[in-house]
């Protein structure tokens, strides 16, 4: 009996154990595994390009005022040529000479101004006591003979008469000399006076472009 017993208790030991064993294979099975590190974004955002800085051109002067000025003729010691550049709307100078041969044939007449530096000019003005003739605005950087270039011809189509004033832009050009001239369209009519222009006032508009500011 005793015998019978101990082999039922071996038995069931036995069994338990198995248990116990297939119970731990199982639990180490079923063990989840820590998930792997996911990896960080590596998409950043572009730079974006910095803007070029841009120039301002700094507000436009009359850079003719008060500047050296020559002219082929004067009318008399009141009217001479730094007259038309001198600030003064009440002064003028005037080409007009009845020593000249044929002064009612002769057109042409001129006034240089020397700006005594480059200047970009976009614009002038011309306030006239007299005009008579068609006139053209030519320019240059050295003022030697054959180096001026036209910005502006009135082309004949300028009324005649006195006080006239005239504002043109013109297209932006770099300049030390400025010349003003006159002459007789070709189809323009002579006038029943002399062919004459007399002038208060040469007005040009510009800017020293070596002083441009930056933003």
């Amino acid at each position: 009996m005793k015998r019978a017993m101990g082999k039922y208790i071996l038995a069931f030991v036995l069994v338990l154990v198995l248990v116990v064993l297939a119970g731990c294979g199982g639990s180490k099975d079923e063990e989840k595994k820590t998930p792997e590190p996911t990896a960080a974004p590596t998409d950043t955002l572009e730079p974006t390009d910095t803007p070029e800085p841009t120039a301002t051109p700094l507000p436009v002067v009359n850079v003719a005022e008060g500047k050296p000025v020559t002219a082929d003729h004067e009318e008399t010691s009141d009217f001479t040529a730094d007259k038309a550049v001198d600030g003064d709307e009440t002064t003028r100078w005037s080409g007009f000479s009845l020593a000249l041969e044929n002064p009612t044939e002769n057109y042409d007449r001129w006034l240089i101004v020397d700006l005594e530096n480059e200047y970009v000019i976009n614009s002038f003005e011309i306030w006239f006591e007299f005009l008579a003739v068609s006139y053209k605005i030519e320019v240059s950087l050295t003022g030697e003979e054959n180096s001026w270039t036209t910005v502006f011809d009135s082309d004949g189509i300028n009324p005649v008469g006195p006080n006239q004033v005239f504002e043109e832009d013109i297209e932006p050009v770099k300049t030390r000399y400025v010349k003003f001239s006159t002459y007789r369209h070709e189809d323009q009519a002579p006038h029943s006076g002399y062919p004459f222009c007399s002038i208060y006032e040469l007005i040009v508009w510009g800017y020293d472009e070596s002083e441009l500011n930056t933003i």
